[in-house]
């Protein structure tokens, strides 16, 4: 089976890919699958795309050996699901990917806004150390 990665891969997982994938047809192409697929591939059978990738309904429609769609995200908006559900093709996606790291993240930004730090580091930047402005509010109320 051909399976073709799109928005390119760190090598160490081009490597673990291939190693655990061995006995199926890796390709890797690093630009998005809307900029890669714009004229009819027969040889593709699995799309593996990030969110960067627009999986349109022209695109599938290049794909006409397509049989499998997989997001490396939580999100699927970025392919049309109406034309792979046409064509009979699953879509897979990767529901929990990361949402620690994004409710730290969130949780982060939440205490920067809250205690001023962007307003903080660029004073520092500009070599003004004065506290008028900067005290911040407690978050549990």
């Amino acid at each position: 089976m051909k399976l073709t990665f799109f928005d390119g891969l760190e090598p160490a997982h081009k490597d673990l890919i291939e190693s655990e994938l061995s006995g199926n047809e890796i390709e890797v192409i690093d630009s998005t699958i809307h900029e890669a697929i714009t004229s009819v591939r027969e040889d593709i059978e699995v799309a593996v795309v990030f969110v960067y990738s627009q999986v349109t309904k022209d695109v599938i429609q290049n794909l006409p050996n397509l049989k499998l769609i997989v997001t490396r995200s939580t999100g699927f908006d970025h392919i049309d699901l109406q034309t792979a559900d046409t064509r009979n093709i699953p879509v897979c996606n990767v529901p929990y990917y990361g949402e620690n790291t994004v409710a730290e993240h969130t949780f982060a930004l939440l205490l920067a806004l809250a205690r001023h730090i962007p307003r903080a580091i660029q004073r520092v930047k500009t070599g003004s150390f004065t506290y008028d402005g900067l005290r911040g509010v407690d978050i549990k109320d």
